[in-house]
């Protein structure tokens, strides 16, 4: 009954339902909660929907009772805010709550000091939720480690607030995944001033409106190496099911989205051949919730769940229409790309060798007691 009413309360949901507040009333609705101010980029937009607030609100209440779950969000939360350390939602659990598909993990920033955090994850995660609490010198928090599908990963990571802000906006990915939503004011934060109209109609858009970016945006690497490169295989997670985007109209923005990511995956397949082959194999891995190993080979534990095979099939469909069958066949089939292997366990591949070994014995055995018994017919015969 509580899943059926969750359903219904975005079942109409829509952008008009989003409220637009300015900067002022987004500092006046923080003072309220007695909450620090907060500044964004120019272009950021504000709105409020309360619709929005109780469905997250609502699913958040759901992921609390569910007795399987290791992580609790609202917990987590309600922690936190009990420290003063504020947290902020973003990414692809606002996308998929707004869309109305289930989210298994959540990323978001937070608004403390790095100090605090780490005593946080030190005495109180590590005490009061059942998971496992890492802080890594760069502030990221990662909280827990839930296996779905055979598939390890981590429910909650967050960033500090400050690390996210100080960057160029050339280092976000896509519109649609730069929306994040304040817990405690209940505000939802449009950092591109696109994300939420392009959510709802399912537009993919690069987060920089200026063409001479597009290359900042591609060789982005302030995170990690070649964050960048990883932003082009994303591509495909957004326009195959259940999401099923298109790319930004040309009369809305200055950048033809899909040939620019098409013509440079094809240009690095040539000229950074390993890099790119790498990061689309193991995003072929997370799909099917595999382990890629040393040697870039994706296992699993046992066979694949419907709903990780069924993300892995229309991720290959969606790509291989977009690239074409032939550049597909030689760049993604004939190499492996997205191939992956089903492994036993040691107990069955123990119980394989021992039944070959029983079976080898009483070929063994039979024989020995056939030549036994041909010797003794032989002796008996000679003697009459």
């Amino acid at each position: 009954m509580q899943r059926q009413r969750t359903k219904r309360a975005v079942e109409h949901f829509q952008m008009s339902e989003c409220q637009e507040i300015s900067q002022d009333d987004f500092d006046l609705s923080r003072q309220k909660y007695h909450l620090s101010q907060m500044k964004f980029y120019i272009q950021t937009k504000y709105f409020q929907s309360k619709k929005f607030s109780d469905y997250f609100h609502e699913v958040i209440e759901e992921q609390e009772a569910a007795s399987s779950t290791q992580i609790k969000f609202g917990q987590i939360f309600s922690l936190l805010l009990s420290f003063n350390c504020e947290i902020f939602i973003h990414g692809g659990a606002i996308r998929d709550l707004i869309l109305n598909l289930p989210i298994h993990d959540i990323d978001g920033e937070y608004f403390c000091s790095k100090d605090k955090m780490k005593s946080l994850c030190d005495e109180q995660f590590m005490q009061k939720i059942f998971g496992q609490c890492h802080f890594l010198p760069s502030g990221h928090l990662i909280l827990g480690q839930n296996l779905f599908h055979n598939y390890t990963f981590d429910p909650f990571e967050a960033y500090p607030m400050e690390t996210v802000f100080t960057s160029p906006m050339y280092t976000n990915e896509y519109t649609t995944n730069t929306i994040f939503y304040d817990v405690n004011s209940r505000i939802i934060i449009d950092i591109t001033g696109y994300g939420l109209y392009d959510t709802f109609n399912r537009i993919i858009r690069l987060t920089i409106a200026n063409p001479n970016e597009r290359y900042l945006w591609l060789n982005e690497q302030v995170a990690k190496p070649y964050d960048g490169f990883k932003k082009l295989s994303r591509y495909w997670k957004l326009r195959a099911d259940p999401h099923k985007y298109l790319p930004a109209p040309l009369n809305q923005t200055l950048i033809h989205t899909d040939e620019f990511i098409i013509e440079n995956v094809k240009f690095l397949w040539k000229n950074q051949t390993s890099a790119i082959e790498n990061i689309f194999r193991k995003l072929y891995c997370d799909l099917i919730r595999g382990d890629l190993n040393n040697q870039s080979l994706c296992y699993l534990q046992s066979n694949p769940y419907n709903s990780s095979l069924d993300a892995f099939l229309n991720y290959d469909r969606v790509f291989e229409r977009d690239m074409g069958s032939t550049w597909f066949n030689e760049n993604i089939l004939q190499k492996n790309i997205n191939h992956f292997y089903v492994q036993t366990t040691n107990k069955h591949r123990v119980s394989f060798h021992l039944y070959e070994f029983l079976f080898v014995f009483a070929c063994i055995l039979i024989l020995v007691l056939f030549l036994l018994f041909y010797k003794k017919c032989s002796t008996y015969e000679r003697i009459h």
